[in-house]
């Protein structure tokens, strides 16, 4: 069995660029999908913005309705129209969470629940029932201004993601222009002078690379190369030196 040290295996060129190449794409699709996740949790935020907009509204008109003594009938129908509104599906994910937003969206429903059985209740009186309104009203904004202020954030951080990723890449291309130079064009352009001053028949050029791939192979060979010929020419030299004495 051979114990002898084998040389390391090292990527060809054509693999290292592709590793390159891999890496650069890679990058740019994390990126990518980081900012298309961020972008889509947060496009509904608008919808739930308006929305809540809307139940500011109609319990304005609600409470209109009642000031203006109109009948429970009609006020039964704005309620219906707003209990529906509560309970759409955007604001279910609001409906599971006991913290922050979701606190802020179960205080203004459950203040509406309250507003709602004054409001169909026709004892009640017009003052406390415009106080009700004033308080609901007051607990929805805070929860119109905790989304936009969560909106912001996703917003924020949406923007972040994009500047660290430009940074990044950009600190990734100028390392990955580098790397070709020092390890690609720097060593070509020393093995294309030493082919050059081969050609010219000089034979003292070398080149040294400590590498196993393309070109640590092209440099041992062309260095090999140098040395054949150069044994060569110097072996014929000897035979002309040699038989031009026997011939003097």
């Amino acid at each position: 069995m051979d114990y002898r040290k084998q040389p390391k295996k090292s990527l060809s060129l054509f693999g290292k660029l592709i590793l390159t190449l891999s890496l650069i794409l890679g990058l740019g699709f994390v990126s990518m999908m980081a900012a298309y996740l961020i972008s889509d949790y947060a496009k509904e935020d608008p919808q739930v913005i308006n929305k809540a907009g809307t139940l500011r509204m109609l319990t304005y008109k609600v409470t209109l309705s009642s000031l203006a003594q109109t009948n429970l009938h009609t006020r039964l129908e704005i309620a219906d129209s707003i209990d529906e509104l509560w309970r759409d599906d955007k604001f279910y994910r609001f409906r599971q969470n006991q913290n922050g937003i979701g606190q802020s969206f179960n205080s203004a429903h459950n203040e509406w629940r309250a507003f709602r059985t004054a409001l169909l209740n026709e004892t009640t009186p017009l003052n406390e029932l415009e106080q009700r309104a004033n308080n609901l009203v007051n607990l929805i904004d805070i929860f119109v201004v905790d989304l936009e202020s969560r909106a912001m954030d996703k917003l924020q951080l949406l923007r972040i993601v994009v500047v660290v990723s430009l940074l990044i890449t950009l600190l990734l291309t100028g390392l990955i222009l580098y790397w070709l130079k020092t390890r690609f064009e720097e060593p070509l352009f020393a093995l294309t002078q030493q082919a050059r001053q081969l050609s010219q028949g000089d034979f003292t050029a070398r080149t040294y690379f400590e590498r196993n791939d393309e070109i640590g192979i092209l440099g041992k060979t062309l260095n090999k190369m140098s040395d054949t010929i150069s044994s060569m020419y110097g072996d014929l030299e000897n035979r002309v030196d040699h038989q031009t004495k026997q011939l003097q």
